[in-house]
């Protein structure tokens, strides 16, 4: 600051100077010019004759140095030969000037450049100074302290020459885009993890600005038994996984045996009594608190008889399907297995349906409406007619048969029928024969893809196979054939309820999984819910009973231990009717009692005195019943 005073002060004194000083006018100065050459003259008045010397020499002038680089040299003084007059003539010649200082650039780093332009700059005594730099306020950039937090990012910036600056702030706040971490919302439900965020100022955010999204997980099914309950007591249970290549661990498996209650066939144990009309059935249970569990633990019983009466026959064979019926007679019918029937059907005799003779004409109807047909009689020996050579026991014969000459294809195959090609004619032999009727139609077989059927049920992975068959794949083409038979579609898949957690305050919280809600048509109570809370049976801690009468126990915190050295404890039981077993609500427990001490005798060893006092159920070597303490009286007493 100093220095920039001075520089002002030397400023302002030779601009004094100068305006002071003659000097050439600015209109004759030209840049490049040399002035020590150029003399031009101008007139001063004269205030006295001048000498001599001052006419016949030049002589410096002390102008000072103009901004152009030039100043006035006094030369000498000449004499108007018209008017007789003497004046001064003047010369303007180069000299050293250093124009003001101009800031260049801006305040940086506390400093700020100035430069300044040197008209003559060898005309001067010292090389002179172009640049400097001076103190100046300034502010560095805002910068990041920290990370984004809750929206607010800290900032500092460093300020240079802070005593010459208006604004001296060096911390602020301001506002930031603010993401939190990815967090789950819940867990990973059919196959998809749901996440969530918060973000703040999120106009100031650059990229993704979602607040939720989803992505794929490994998603075990829940487990179903693949088998029935083996004799070992084991069971094979399967599942299948949404996502699977997301697995790990153990979430990977998908078979497993786990235990299970095997209940053995019940067999009969001795013979049936015909005079009670029953009999003893044993059988072997495997994993005894399974069965348990389930509710059917039993291992013999005690049933009635099944009496089983002979086969006999109901009417007269059947000779076209050969089937004879019978029926027999049962005591006590609810006594027997569901597989006793009273009523079957054994083989008898039967005449078989006539059928072309392929040697003869290839089996076909000739064109005068004749064919040759064999047919087979079974258990001959059993028809009501069981002559080998009567003409109704024949097994070939020629017959009247429908001959159609030409037939043209009707709708397409299996339109009308499955697998079959209707067809229609004009002309007929024996029109009355012909299967088709007085329309002249018939069917054949056709290559027939039918329409997707579903097979079995629907699958814990909510899908449920559909096929369909080729019917007649002899007369199908390879593009027929090839087509795809079998799809996996998508089908309502309903889990059995399952426990979640324990049972908490007489509540069970029950879960399932709905796979496909959409395609659930069955009107059960829950509909597609996941969740429901049933009751439960819950046992709650043992606590002391406060509400008998307090005893005069001296132990801290034993007034409702009784004199027998008995406490009452009571407990609570939500839903007891969901219980397994019932369960006691009251108890007698064991605690320590003991009576407040009462003073006896003098003790002849020492100068003390004994007290008693009567404990039950205490530890001996805790709660003493005899205790020995000093008592000055007795000491008087025995040494006195």
């Amino acid at each position: 600051m100093l220095i920039y005073l001075l520089i002002i002060g030397g400023m302002l004194f030779f601009a004094t100077l100068f305006l002071r000083k003659p000097r050439v006018d600015d209109t004759q100065v030209e840049e490049g010019v040399d002035y020590s050459t150029t003399v031009t003259s101008q007139k001063k008045e004269i205030t006295s004759e001048p000498t001599q010397e001052q006419i016949d020499r030049w002589k410096e002038d002390d102008t000072a140095c103009a901004s152009d680089g030039t100043r006035s040299v006094y030369a000498r003084y000449s004499v108007d030969e018209e008017t007789n007059e003497f004046s001064p003539e003047y010369e303007s010649e180069r000299c050293c000037f250093e124009k003001e200082w101009v800031k260049e650039g801006v305040c940086e780093s506390g400093l700020q450049k100035e430069v300044r332009g040197v008209l003559n700059e060898d005309l001067c005594e010292v090389e002179p100074e172009k640049e400097q730099y001076l103190d100046c306020c300034s502010y560095d950039e805002w910068k990041d302290v920290g990370e984004c937090i809750d929206g607010v990012q800290k900032q500092v910036r460093k300020i240079f020459n802070e005593e010459l600056c208006a604004d001296t702030t060096k911390e602020r706040e301001i506002p930031c885009c603010y993401k939190s971490e990815w967090k789950m919302d819940g867990g990973c439900e059919n196959g998809e993890q749901k996440y969530s965020r918060n973000i703040l100022n999120s106009y100031l955010c650059e990229g993704d600005r979602n607040v939720t999204k989803t992505e794929q997980c490994c998603f075990p099914m829940e487990w179903e038994d693949s088998a029935d309950c083996k004799s070992n007591g084991m069971k094979q249970q399967i599942r299948g996984h949404l996502n699977r290549g997301l697995c790990v661990g153990e979430d990977y498996d998908d078979i497993r045996e786990v235990p299970c209650c095997f209940r053995g066939k019940w067999e009969n144990d001795g013979e049936c009594n015909t005079t009670t009309g029953t009999i003893s059935q044993k059988r072997i249970n495997v994993n005894e608190a399974i069965c348990q569990q389930e509710g059917d633990s039993s291992v013999s019983r005690r049933i009635e008889c099944c009496e089983i009466g002979e086969w006999q026959n109901d009417g007269v064979c059947d000779e076209i399907r050969g089937i004879q019926k019978q029926t027999r007679t049962l005591k006590n019918e609810e006594a027997c297995a569901s597989d006793v029937s009273t009523t079957q059907e054994i083989p008898c005799c039967k005449r078989g349906s006539w059928t072309p003779d392929p040697s003869w004409n290839a089996g076909k109807c000739s064109f005068d409406g004749r064919i040759r047909v064999l047919r087979e009689i079974d258990m001959l020996d059993t028809c009501q007619n069981n002559d080998p050579m009567a003409s109704e026991n024949s097994m070939s014969e020629i017959q009247d048969c429908c001959y159609v000459k030409s037939w043209e294809p009707v709708g397409v195959c299996g339109e009308f029928e499955t697998g079959k090609q209707k067809f229609r004619s004009g002309q007929v032999v024996n029109r009355e024969l012909c299967e088709m009727g007085v329309d002249n139609e018939k069917l054949e077989d056709c290559c027939h893809i039918t329409d997707w059927t579903t097979d079995g049920v629907c699958k814990p992975d909510g899908l449920q196979t559909q096929k369909r068959e080729v019917i007649n794949r002899e007369l199908c083409s390879v593009r027929e054939i090839n087509q795809m038979r079998k799809r996996e579609e998508p089908c309502c898949y309903k889990t059995e309820w399952e426990k979640i957690g324990d049972c908490v305050e007489g509540e069970q919280l029950m879960g399932r999984r709905v796979l496909n809600a959409e395609l659930c048509t069955d009107d059960d109570e829950y509909g597609v819910d996941t969740r429901r809370v049933d009751k439960c049976c819950t046992v709650k801690q043992w606590v002391t009973d406060t509400s008998v009468e307090k005893t005069d126990n001296t132990l801290e915190g034993g007034e409702y231990c009784k004199s027998n050295g008995k406490l009452t404890e009571i407990r609570e039981v939500l839903n007891p009717e969901m219980c397994d077993v019932e369960y006691e609500t009251t108890r007698e427990v064991d605690c320590c009692y003991a009576t407040p001490w009462e003073s006896e005798y003098c003790v002849d060893y020492g100068p003390g005195r004994r007290y008693r006092r009567t404990t039950v159920n205490c530890d001996p070597a805790v709660y003493l019943s005899i205790e020995d303490r000093v008592d000055h009286s007795c000491t008087l007493h025995l040494y006195g």
